[in-house]
């Protein structure tokens, strides 16, 4: 019973992929997206029923937009804290941004319309994965701010800040690219600066 339904809500989020892929979001309905996906429009209703602050397109995008950026962290996360992080950080970001540009951009911008600007569970997985890249480079020697979650925040706002622009089109992927070596070199910069110095 679980499987189906995970099977019917993966087909229904391919399926609105699908109508992002060709359309915008102002195509998005419960039958444009029951139609690409091949199952029932009652199924869409059912499977991603409206909530008190969106409807059920709204928690379909939410559910596009959450994908991406929790995706995004994950993959992070698992970035090795060396010499090569930075550019590791700008790559990683491009390639899964861009992979489906014309659905993660719409998707993007349209969740943070809808919510509180922000996607929803999508803040704890970015807190976690910035985290354990910071936990790396405590153990490699470098010192760590007290006020740690502050710190954690600060990072994915910026990094957040970053992607947002860009799914705007307010830049493209070379500048992209650039902009997440700036939020990579800000965040090693900020860990130089509290690195403990040895006595002369």
């Amino acid at each position: 019973m679980e499987q189906n339904r995970d099977e019917t809500r993966g087909a229904i989020i391919d399926g609105a992929r699908a109508v992002l892929r060709s359309g915008t979001v102002f195509d998005l309905t419960p039958e444009a997206v029951a139609f690409a996906s091949g199952v029932p429009v009652e199924a869409v209703f059912e499977a991603y029923p409206g909530s008190d602050r969106t409807n059920n397109i709204g928690e379909i995008v939410f559910d596009i937009a959450e994908t991406v950026l929790n995706n995004l962290m994950v993959e992070i996360s698992e970035l090795t804290p060396d010499d090569e992080w930075a550019t590791n950080l700008a790559d990683t970001t491009v390639v899964l941004l861009t992979s489906d540009p014309d659905v993660n951009r719409q998707a993007l911008l349209a969740a943070a319309s809808l919510g509180r600007g922000t996607v929803r569970r999508a803040e704890p997985v970015a807190l976690n994965a910035v985290g354990g890249i910071l936990e790396d480079r405590k153990e490699a020697g470098e010192a760590v701010d007290e006020d740690r979650d502050a710190e954690l925040r600060l990072i994915v706002t910026l990094f957040r800040g970053v992607i947002f622009a860009w799914a705007s089109d307010r830049f493209d992927q070379a500048e992209l690219h650039a902009r997440m070596l700036e939020v990579a070199d800000i965040v090693i910069s900020q860990r130089d600066r509290r690195r403990p110095t040895s006595d002369i």
